[in-house]
């Protein structure tokens, strides 16, 4: 019997390394991944607002992009609102994924292209008890993840405690997760990655906390 082997293409392989990653940064909430950046992907027109041009972060996109297809959906948020489906960032993630985008409320998967938008995420499935996975996974650019900071984590996948480090923006959206976060096994899973393509995972089983930045130099 004679088999036919195709190279695995450029998205391929990037799907494939970019899983791995996430996968692990969701197992081991708190620990930091280093993304690839996908530019075979180029990347959508940034998104006009009141604050100016809001580039994608392709590392987040990208990382997005790498878990839908044809078989799944899909939302787009940027400001604090949700891009519809006519607009032209939607129709490029459509384009290159051939998934649909779809109502919030029904969405599998979620981009958000800043900080302000994690104000949405309280419109997303979180699953139900029967069916606690139907919840959307949410990946969200912030503009900086550092090893240390005054995220405190616990959970599933956590010795004792784990920390690490954003921007001052972020950590006043953290609400927004928490609020996620209180009828377990519903929840969604969030990963924040930065400019420089660092990852880190929040799963619905981590709870998360913030300390004072005097906590933490007192230990």
């Amino acid at each position: 019997m004679n088999t036919a082997f195709r190279t695995p293409s450029a998205f391929d392989a990037f799907c494939t390394e970019t899983y791995r990653i996430m996968l692990n940064c969701l197992a081991r909430p708190g620990t930091i991944g280093q993304l690839t950046q996908p530019t075979f992907l180029g990347a959508p027109a940034p998104i006009t607002n009141a604050h100016g041009a809001v580039p994608a972060n392709m590392y987040a996109l990208g990382a997005c992009m790498s878990l839908i297809d044809q078989e799944t959906n899909f939302v787009l948020g940027c400001d604090n609102a949700w891009l519809l489906q006519g607009h032209e960032a939607t129709s490029w993630v459509h384009v290159r994924t051939n998934a649909r985008r779809v109502a919030p409320q029904d969405a599998q998967f979620a981009y958000l292209w800043d900080v302000a938008s994690l104000a949405l995420i309280p419109q997303l499935p979180r699953g139900s008890l029967t069916f606690p996975e139907r919840s959307t996974t949410v990946f969200c650019a912030v503009p900086e993840i550092s090893e240390s900071g005054s995220w405190r984590l616990r959970g599933p996948g956590i010795d004792g405690s784990a920390s690490f480090g954003t921007d001052e923006k972020t950590m006043r959206q953290v609400g927004f997760i928490q609020q996620t976060r209180t009828q377990f096994p519903l929840g969604v899973d969030v990963f924040l990655i930065d400019q420089a393509g660092k990852c880190v995972g929040l799963p619905r089983t981590t709870r998360i906390e913030l300390i004072a930045a005097h906590s933490v130099r007192g230990g």
